[in-house]
């Protein structure tokens, strides 16, 4: 039972790490796409929605995974388990996790601004459509060799 109990902390480290990525990802594109000299950019306006929704159910799990391996067994095995989390999570920052501004996350913010839009004029949404659109303009000039229209 310990030893699946290591396993998910290790899933969750990778997942966590995943999720800094994609908000690190958000935040360097955010920034490339703003004129200003805002340390963030546009990177509350490109974050994907579904963005925080996901960050919290991981910390809930997390909290739980390591809570329940401190309840039920030890704080040895609370120890054991919060390490794997913490190690996988750093393996996967440096060897599994694309880079900020990689393929992978540009293409994935670059959808999320697209539904956005397409969600903006279905609901008669003008304004925010338009605002969109022009972050949609910047980032399609800016990474055109991903964003290949």
């Amino acid at each position: 039972m310990e030893i699946s109990l290591y396993a998910v902390a290790a899933l969750l480290g990778v997942i966590f790490r995943y999720s800094l990525g994609m908000v690190e990802a958000c935040r360097v594109i955010g920034v490339n796409l703003s004129d200003s000299e805002s340390d963030t950019g546009f990177q509350d306006a490109i974050t994907p929605p579904y963005s925080s929704n996901f960050s919290i159910l991981i910390w809930i799990a997390v909290a739980g995974v390591l809570g329940f391996s401190a309840y039920q067994f030890s704080w040895g095995a609370f120890g054991i388990a919060l390490a794997v989390f913490c190690g996988t999570g750093i393996v996967a920052g440096a060897a599994l996790i694309p880079k900020p501004e990689s393929k992978h996350f540009v293409l994935k913010i670059y959808r999320s601004m697209a539904n956005r839009y397409a969600d903006f004029v279905k609901n008669g949404d003008d304004i925010r459509a338009e605002a969109i659109k022009l972050l949609i303009d910047k980032m399609e000039k800016q990474y055109a060799d991903v964003v290949s229209i």
